[in-house]
């Protein structure tokens, strides 16, 4: 049987970090249903028994806004993250045996530009030293993403620099000085990419890629939710306080296996 995924885009995770399937992996139908749901969320109107994690800054007319685990409260949110393409791109570039859900983030960026619609350059993994091993986030481009409505921008090949400390901040929205100081600590080869796709698109990449985004200066929004997944390959770290990121470990039903068994 002809593989889902081309060798090419296990190339680009291995050595960039980061990986780009173009065409639409989920179905528009759920694409659309998601963006409904979206708004019904917003609102607080919950239709799957939990509720989301966090919400920050939800509503506000500029600033980039994130519901987390928005999943565990909308019956949408979880049939996408469940989607079996996004267990089997994981699974394609990782080797992974199995794929799990351990966390989400439903991120809206207001049109119209603006600095407070940035994302701070960062590793995932600063915000995770409860896990070792294992990890990595699916974007899913709920509508278009591009380089100017303020989609992700990757340090490409940053994932095998020096684990050092990065300076990274997602939260920092100056990004030009941010640029300078994060580059600064590494003096290697700055080289950005950011994501284009479209509705419907996947993009993979690694827990150490450094990463952040610019403002969205269109007037339309954008829209996108990241899936944070784990291999057999993780463990939690004792000593760490995890802050509901090994919940998982216990509730299957609302952090789903969604490659192998």
């Amino acid at each position: 049987m002809r593989p889902e995924f081309p060798s090419s885009l296990r190339d680009s995770f291995e050595q960039d970090g980061f990986a780009v399937a173009g065409q639409p992996c989920i179905p528009a139908e759920l694409i659309g249903r998601a963006i409904e749901r979206m708004n019904a969320l917003a609102g607080c109107v919950y239709d799957r028994g939990g509720r989301p994690y966090r919400r920050w800054k939800v509503g506000h007319p500029t600033s980039i806004q994130k519901i987390d685990n928005a999943h565990v409260a909308d019956r949408t949110l979880f049939e996408l993250v469940s989607h079996p393409s996004i267990g089997r791109l994981a699974a394609h570039v990782t080797g992974a045996r199995r794929v799990q859900v351990w966390s989400t983030q439903l991120l809206y960026k207001p049109g119209g530009g603006g600095e407070d619609g940035c994302v701070g350059w960062h590793r995932d993994m600063q915000y995770w030293s409860c896990w070792r091993g294992g990890l990595l986030t699916i974007t899913v481009a709920l509508t278009a993403q591009s380089s100017t409505n303020g989609a992700v921008s990757f340090v490409r090949g940053s994932h095998r620099w020096p684990q050092a400390d990065v300076h990274g901040n997602a939260y920092r929205q100056d990004l030009t000085a941010h640029r300078a100081l994060v580059a600064e600590t590494f003096g290697e080869l700055w080289e950005e990419q950011s994501l284009e796709a479209p509705p419907g698109a996947l993009c993979v990449h690694h827990a150490q890629v450094i990463h952040g985004s610019g403002p969205n200066t269109h007037r339309e929004p954008r829209c996108s939710i990241a899936i944070n997944l784990r291999t057999e390959d993780s463990m939690p770290v004792d000593g760490v306080p995890d802050l509901g990121m090994w919940d998982c470990l216990t509730r299957p039903a609302d952090f789903p296996v969604i490659y192998g068994d």
